[in-house]
């Protein structure tokens, strides 16, 4: 009885920490469903059928303020000339989850389009060094990048 009992909590246990991986691989990312979760599409929005790709002109800071492009693109294109897209009801806000169901946010975003797709974005503090989600959201779909902001 006690064999079986160490044999089925190391089953669990395995199960559990595939499960945890898994969970770290996908999760993390954003929402929606089978597609292109890399290097082509970092940040996807489902039921836009929209990429997101970020790069940081400045930053990420702890502290101090962070700046940032985002670029919008059509997912059809992500294997080959993007596609620029203005993403309807745009929102950007930063978060770091705290566990519990916890956490906090920062101070709002200034977010001024440079052009077709593309979104200047300045006025971010990341008030702690650690992980952090920037959350967008895309006509009320939401769709993270975990960003680790170092000390």
């Amino acid at each position: 009885m006690k064999l079986l009992l160490q044999i089925t909590l190391s089953t669990l246990f395995i199960f559990a920490a595939s499960l945890a991986s898994a969970q770290g691989e996908h999760g993390d990312h954003g929402s929606g469903g089978h597609h292109d979760h890399n290097k082509l599409c970092p940040v996807y929005f489902a039921l836009a059928d929209v990429c997101a790709e970020v790069e940081f002109t400045k930053g990420p800071f702890d502290g101090d303020e962070s700046q940032f492009l985002v670029k919008f693109f059509d997912h059809k294109s992500a294997h080959g000339e993007h596609v620029m897209v203005d993403p309807q009801n745009l929102e950007i806000d930063l978060w770091m989850n705290m566990g519990n169901h916890g956490g906090h946010g920062s101070a709002p975003l200034k977010i001024v389009k440079q052009a077709q797709g593309v979104y200047f974005v300045s006025e971010a503090y990341f008030v702690m060094s650690g992980r952090w989600n920037v959350r967008f959201f895309v006509d009320g779909e939401q769709a993270d990048l975990i960003v680790d902001v170092k000390p």
